[in-house]
């Protein structure tokens, strides 16, 4: 049979319809592709005849897809030329795939959460993981959901979905229609704060790909909707994308969903805590800085939500020091120590005992509280807050630096603290005489905790308002006495203690007492130490010949205690 030859021709159809019912609008795209000949004129032999043909696919051309309201497919017409006569055509439907070059896959764990500022006061907020972002068809969709601010919020269910949405386009027009949804429940009735729940979703293995062509596109979603009772649901869609079937069967095991919730918070703050040299404790972290210990921990504050809380602990400082947030009856011009210009020294009031004691500490330590939203210090405490739920790396590790940091000044802020006014001359005299007891003297106050031939002694003095009074000089530790032999004695105005003065029930040789009496203003005998008060204006060497007179009565009274004296 005489032939004018065969051509093959690859047809791409693109159908969209936009609109619905009587207003439902078909567009229609061909690809433009022209024919191939395969073969030129000839005579063809009675019988069987197979030729090869070779055509070119281009790497972005959509796969076949028929959906609920567009479609593509791709057909090979075959057109035979025949002289004088009609032409013979066949026409064949090609499924076209896309291929394994097309898109990244397994994928890569993600981490989400349904609001992008993070975790907000008293607000629903779902965090969830998945465990790769692109599937297959046949594979598993893996993944955990968390539920937060459960205490204000009553979550009844969480419906998690994989949604495949169909974006129609043209010049005029754009619609998304939903072409396909998977969903599973999972009960939730009084979950615990951060509490984890896993899933695993089966994909169908006749799931159409994720594709685009000249008038549609296919995009998968993971939608989690979290059903609120007396209160509006929350909400969060995540794009993935779903690779070819034929990638499945070559894929390598898939790991486990990244952790979520309070999992993932403790994770993460053992994570950092070990970065920065602190212990993480269950939800804490701890370290000691010199003579600082700081712990930090996340706290629900109310209606302020979540806030990041450190705690400073440390050696009095013995300044009666006062630092809280500032009111409209006490703010920096109502007597608080001037403490810099900043907006942190506005809003915050500040005050010790005495300000020229103080104002250097405070001077020092202040630019290093600045970072913090409120702050509350004293003379043991420093309490550091800021508005943060602690669940993001960089925040958290910023807190936990700043926190660092502000013990650190404090630490060295201390050697600021200058002695009392009234003790400022002979401030020398007093370390040689708080060395001698195997102490130090502390610049706030004065007071030194020591030892005197094998007696605990501990000296203080006494503030009166406006300015330090009176020295107090006491032996503690000593064998209980019965209360029968506690007595306290005061001086009349103007005078001094004598050591007639002392009676009570058991009182070993009051003359003993004489030495250290002279000048005193008051004495009392407890049931395990005797005080000393005596005016300001005594001198250590002073203070040092009264304690040898207090050591011995002291030590004599001891003896005398107990059920055989």
């Amino acid at each position: 049979m005489q032939i004018r030859g065969l051509s093959a021709e690859w047809i791409g159809r693109e159908e969209a319809r936009f609109g619905s019912g009587e207003y439902t609008v078909r567009k229609r795209y061909r690809s433009p592709r022209g024919p191939i000949e395969v073969l030129g004129p000839t005579v063809l032999e009675e019988g069987s005849h197979q030729y090869t043909l070779n055509m070119i696919v281009p790497s972005n051309m959509s796969p076949s897809y028929s959906g609920k309201r567009c479609s593509t497919q791709h057909m090979l017409e075959l057109r035979l030329r025949i002289p004088w006569w009609l032409d013979r055509r066949a026409i064949f439907e090609l499924p076209v795939e896309l291929g394994a070059g097309s898109v990244r896959y397994p994928g890569e764990p993600i981490v989400f959460a349904s609001r992008s500022g993070g975790l907000e006061a008293r607000k629903p907020y779902i965090e969830g993981s998945l465990a790769t972002d692109v599937v297959a068809p046949g594979d598993v969709l893996r993944g955990a959901i968390a539920l937060l601010n459960t205490e204000h919020n009553r979550y009844t269910k969480v419906t998690v979905s994989l949604v495949g949405t169909e974006v129609l386009k043209d010049r005029r027009r754009h619609e998304q229609r939903e072409a396909r949804r998977l969903s599973v429940d999972i009960e939730t009735r009084n979950p615990g704060e951060g509490e984890s729940y896993s899933l695993g979703l089966r994909l169908p293995r006749t799931l159409a790909t994720s594709a685009r062509g000249a008038l549609w596109s296919l995009r998968w979603s993971f939608e989690v909707i979290a059903k609120i009772r007396l209160g509006r649901d929350e909400s969060l869609i995540v794009p993935i994308t779903v690779a070819p079937a034929h990638l499945h069967s070559d894929a390598p095991k898939q790991l486990p969903a990244p952790t979520v919730g309070s999992a993932r918070q403790r994770a993460l703050w053992k994570s950092v805590a070990a970065s920065l040299g602190f212990e993480s404790y269950a939800s804490k972290m701890q370290a000691a800085v010199g003579e600082v210990s700081v712990e930090i921990e996340r706290q629900q504050v109310g209606r302020r939500g979540w806030s990041l809380t450190a705690t400073l602990r440390f050696p009095s400082l013995r300044l009666d020091a006062c630092v809280k947030e500032a009111s409209i009856l006490k703010g920096t011009s109502f007597g608080s120590m001037k403490v810099g210009e900043g907006s942190w020294a506005r809003n915050h009031f500040v005050s010790a005992r005495s300000e020229g004691q103080s104002q250097e500490f405070f001077l020092a330590l202040a630019p290093h509280l600045a970072n913090f939203t409120t702050v509350r210090m004293d003379d043991v405490h420093l309490h550091l807050e800021r508005a943060d739920s602690g669940l993001r790396r960089r925040r958290l590790s910023d807190f936990v630096m700043s926190a660092r940091s502000a013990a650190e000044a404090l630490g060295q802020a201390r050697s600021l603290v200058h002695p009392p006014s009234e003790f400022q001359a002979n401030f020398a005299d007093w370390s040689e005489f708080a060395a001698g007891l195997g102490s130090t003297v502390e610049p706030g106050d004065m007071s030194i905790e020591g030892s005197y031939r094998g007696l605990a002694v501990q000296l203080g003095h006494r503030w009166s308002g406006e300015s330090f009074s009176a020295s107090t000089i006491g032996i503690v530790g000593l064998t209980k006495q019965s209360a029968d032999d506690c007595f306290a004695i005061e001086a009349e105005e103007g005078a001094s203690l004598v050591a007639s003065d002392v009676h009570g029930g058991a009182v070993p040789s009051p003359e003993l007492l004489e030495p250290a009496l002279l000048g005193a203003t008051s004495f009392s005998s407890g049931p395990e130490e005797d005080w000393l008060e005596l005016p300001l204006q005594v001198s250590p060497a002073d203070i040092k010949a009264r304690l040898a007179a207090l050591a011995k009565y002291s030590r004599k009274r001891a003896k005398l205690a107990g059920p055989y004296r």
